[in-house]
């Protein structure tokens, strides 16, 4: 078994060497008694000398430190949000969006943009971070109302306060417009957002469903140009003036058997699928008078003074009926904001023409004929071919017009008995294209006609509201 030397001290200072069985049952001692012991080095000292080694203090290891970010984890442009954090050991935390620097705090942020929200926390320990991505919804838009009222000639029409619903998926906002208004739309539009004005006993009620991809842009700011059509035209000037006739866009869109309507507009697929485009302009008020040239190169017999003299005679009538200075003669040019006039070896009357689908701010012009029989000798002829064509008016079956055409029955001999109502829709077009292009309205002829026929229990029409050649059409 083995022993362990244990040094007891005494006051007289002398060693005393004892022996001692640490883990026997018995010891031995020297002396029978101490007078007091100083210093005792008992079992588990250093085996080889007796004597133990100093222990060396061991230094705590810092604990790293911690830090949380707490924000909302969607927020609406540029508005202002708190971003609040917790962090543990640590001394200084510092973000690029605060220029707080405290161990815990929050701070007032804004965003313009989707990203991550960093933070760092720096202690003893080390630098920790953490980041939140916050998502931001686009830029709100600012929709601009315009409302402009089509009113007759020397009239005064005191514009009335209306609601405007802009409805948005879900969402429904509605603001009140006299003639401009603006408001914030919601942050992101569905697919198609329609809008609506409620009508009244003077003007038809107004709407549409619009893909918002074809909205009237700017910047952020959508604008809704609507042009608004009185249910009552009272002639303005010519022979028919005073006269009153209550206005009916199904009338005047009324298609004729061969598919012409006395309110010309671009039909598509034969006109089966009724399908239908607004955006072509005819003369306007600002545009008269209109070009006349003879086409001497298509016409199939040499162009006389008779020819002339009975042409402007007619054209001349026509001007004191619609009281305008509508015509004025020229000479055939390039340009193509004229009508030109040919004979064509045709057995009855016969006239056509074209307009422009690229800029629909602009005519492009037309061509119309006569026969080599009558020539220019017929004022009805003059005034359907020269002035109805010529200013863009088609056939119609509606009422009695100078521009019927191809209405049953046909045995019925041909009269005119309500050229006021001609005269009457012919200023309308004027009237209704000016305000379309003081405000380059998108919203007039089409959704007008389609809130007389949601007030006659009729479905709607479908409108296209890109150019003729797309596609892209709603049925609203």
């Amino acid at each position: 078994m083995n022993s362990r030397g244990v040094t007891l001290i005494f006051a007289h200072r002398q060693p005393i060497q004892y022996s001692e069985s640490c883990k026997g049952d018995t010891m031995k001692y020297s002396l029978a008694a101490f007078a007091a012991i100083l210093g005792i080095v008992a079992c588990g000292g250093n085996s080889s000398t007796g004597t133990d080694k100093p222990i060396k203090p061991v230094t705590p290891v810092a604990s790293p430190p911690s830090v949380t970010l707490t924000t909302p984890s969607k927020v609406e442009y540029a508005a202002k949000f708190v971003a609040a954090w917790q962090s543990q050991n640590a001394k200084v935390c510092s973000a690029p969006w605060t220029v707080k620097s405290a161990v815990s705090g929050s701070d007032s942020v804004s965003l313009t943009g989707s990203g991550w929200l960093p933070i760092s926390c720096t202690g003893v320990g080390g630098t920790t971070k953490d980041s939140v991505y916050v998502t931001v919804n686009p830029q709100p838009r600012t929709v601009l109302v315009i409302v402009k009222y089509v009113v007759t000639e020397g009239t005064t029409y005191l514009v009335p306060t209306v609601p405007l619903v802009l409805r948005n998926g879900t969402k429904v906002d509605t603001t009140f417009v006299v003639e401009t208004a603006s408001f914030k739309a919601p942050s992101l539009y569905s697919d198609t957002v329609s809008f609506s004005i409620e009508g009244n006993t003077s003007y038809f009620p107004i709407g549409a469903k619009v893909p918002k991809a074809l909205f009237q842009s700017a910047g952020t700011v959508d604008t809704i140009s609507i042009v608004r059509i009185p249910r009552e035209w009272t002639v303005e000037r010519g022979l028919y003036k005073g006269t009153k006739i209550a206005v009916s866009l199904i009338a005047a869109y009324d298609t004729t058997p061969e598919g012409s309507s006395f309110l010309s507009r671009a039909t598509f697929a034969g006109n089966q699928s009724k399908e239908f485009g607004y955006y072509r302009y005819g003369w306007s008020n600002l545009s008269l008078p209109a070009k006349v040239v003879f086409d001497r190169t298509l016409t199939v017999s040499p162009i006389t003074a008779t020819d002339s003299t009975n042409l402007w005679k007619s054209l001349v009538a026509l001007e004191e009926k619609y009281g305008r200075n509508l015509f004025y003669a020229g000479e055939k040019t390039a340009k193509t904001n004229q009508i030109e006039v040919y004979i064509g070896a045709y057995s009855k009357p016969s006239g056509g023409g074209t307009s422009g689908i690229n800029d629909p701010l602009s005519l492009a012009g037309a061509t119309y004929t006569t026969t080599l029989t009558s020539r220019f000798n017929s004022l009805y002829e003059v005034e359907h071919e020269v002035l109805g064509h010529g200013f863009g008016h088609g056939h119609t079956c509606a009422w009695v017009s100078t521009m019927k055409s191809g209405c049953p029955p046909y045995t019925q001999p041909i009269v005119y008995p309500e050229p006021q109502i001609d005269v009457a829709y012919f200023e309308l077009q004027l009237a209704v294209d000016d305000v379309r292009r003081s405000i380059k309205a998108k919203y007039h002829w089409g959704e007008n006609l389609n809130g007389e026929r949601r007030g006659r229990g009729l479905l709607p029409e479908t409108i296209r509201y890109t150019p003729y050649v797309s596609s892209q059409k709603i049925d609203n």
